[in-house]
This record gives structure tokens, C-alpha cells and sequence, in this order.
């Protein structure tokens, strides 16, 4: 995904507060939820959208299917001890 993500830890040690951010710029992405035929019929898509430097992202689902596949991404990396490996590739 075109999109930078941050979190932070609840007292539990559960993924609290996840956001968007743009990954060229590196402030706040807008979040619009649309209903296009550019991802199939009436399927929900996601469009994130830096204010500063215009950089578009559209994903597949709901903008909570989406931070749902993301928290347990980070989960997976967590788990499996590869997260250093997920930001050498950035």
C-alpha cells in the first residue's frame, strides 16, 4: 500500500490509535470512502489523499477492513520477527 502507517500501544499492549499517513510528504492522509465502478460494482473502496502533495491511494474495502488487514499485518511481522525486514524495503 502508498500509504504509511502509525499506531501506538494501548496499556494492554493492543494496536491503539492506527493512521495514514502520506508517504512522500509525511503528514495526515485525508480518508474518503467511495462506491466506485473502478474496483468492481458497488464494492466499497478507500481513497486515502495527501492535502499537501496530491499523492493518491485507493484501496479495495471499507476504510475498517482496511485497518483491520493492517493491524493484524503488523500482528504477522510482529509474530514472526520479519517487521525489520518490512522497513529495510521501504
Amino acid at each position: 500500500m502508498g500509504v504509511l502507517w502509525r499506531w501506538r500501544y494501548d496499556y494492554t499492549g493492543q494496536i491503539n490509535g492506527l493512521h495514514s499517513f502520506c508517504p512522500v510528504a509525511n503528514c495526515d492522509m485525508q480518508i474518503y470512502g467511495v462506491f466506485g465502478p473502478y474496483r468492481g460494482p458497488y464494492q466499497p473502496t478507500t481513497e486515502y489523499v495527501c492535502d499537501r502533495c496530491g499523492h493518491r491511494e485507493t484501496v479495495v474495502g471499507s476504510q475498517e477492513q482496511i485497518e483491520d488487514r493492517v493491524t493484524r499485518e503488523i500482528q504477522r511481522l510482529l509474530r514472526t520477527e520479519t517487521w525489520q525486514h518490512a522497513l529495510a524495503g521501504r
